[in-house]
């Protein structure tokens, strides 16, 4: 989770994550300007958070 989108985007830039590794590089540009222009034109003036959604799977050995 983070503050707000800006911060969201930053994240996205300084710390890859491996949910995107099946992106070529064309579609993670992409997404990431798409990020840029909702925080440059429409973001709210005022930061909400952004949340995540992550799956989840967890193996126990019986």
């Amino acid at each position: 989770m983070t503050a707000s989108l800006d911060e969201y985007r930053a994240r996205l830039l300084t710390r890859p994550q491996s949910k995107f590794t099946h992106l070529i590089d064309e579609e993670f540009r992409a997404g990431l300007a798409l990020v840029e222009a909702a925080v440059r034109d429409g973001a709210p003036t005022e930061p909400r958070p952004v949340v995540e959604r992550h799956d989840v799977a967890v193996f126990v050995r019986v």
